[in-house]
């Protein structure tokens, strides 16, 4: 009747309890090491990226070893910053590498390995002056090496005009070093022209040390007492 359903209406209608909110999944913890190990993939060898999972799992308790074994062999370990999303973003990366980046990790493999770990802060703080600082290096270590693909090219015997012209321009121009080969290209067929005019703007061709040695030798033999 209408009495009762007034009765009813005026009961408390009983409140709907509150469904407990479903927390989102958080995700995985992210492995510190898998992010280090997807940089320098992303970074030295893109095509390896699909593979940090399975060396995480081969190497579980051994991350540091193998981060250390890969920067060895690639280069020094990329920072946080220079990760990359997306492929696009890998073939930017790649386009707008260093190009001093390849010199200073062939020079340091080859005289002081333990710098190779240093090539990034040493080019940020060179930025703008690496011809000048691959000449002092030249000057401290030696001629720069030559990279792989150029070594396989050149025969085992080293061009003579070669090592005179780095010997000359160690002598004169230190800066000219690292341009060597560049020269030696664009006047193949005429270096001893070459040579005749950098005598005449620097001065007399310097030694090398096996010359020296040889008329070290010479005048060592002359001045020895000749047996009657």
């Amino acid at each position: 009747t209408g009495a009762d359903k007034k009765a009813l209406a005026s009961q408390p209608q009983p409140q709907p309890q509150p469904q407990p909110q479903q927390s989102a999944a958080s995700p995985p913890s992210q492995n510190p090491y898998r992010e280090r190990l997807l940089r320098l993939f992303v970074k030295y060898d893109p095509d390896k990226a699909n593979s940090a999972e399975a060396l995480l799992q081969k190497y579980a308790g051994k991350e540091e070893a193998m981060i250390a074994a890969l920067a060895k062999r690639y280069g020094p370990e990329p920072p946080e910053e220079e990760a990359s999303a997306a492929g696009g973003a890998v073939a930017n990366e790649e386009s707008s590498s260093n190009p001093y980046e390849a010199r200073l990790i062939r020079f340091y493999e080859r005289y002081a390995p333990d710098n190779v770990a240093k090539v990034a802060a040493i080019l940020e703080k060179y930025s703008g002056n690496e011809e000048a600082m691959f000449a002092a290096l030249v000057k401290k270590y030696g001629p720069e090496p030559e990279d792989d693909e150029a070594e396989d090219e050149t025969s085992d015997s080293e061009d003579p005009y070669r090592a005179r012209l780095i010997c000359f321009y160690t002598a004169y121009a230190p800066d000219n070093v690292s341009k060597v080969d560049a020269i030696l290209k664009k006047y193949a067929g005429n270096e001893e022209a070459m040579f005749a005019a950098l005598v005449k703007k620097y001065g007399p061709e310097p030694e090398s040390e096996e010359q020296g040695n040889e008329d070290d030798d010479e005048e060592a033999s002359e001045l020895a007492p000749t047996e009657s």
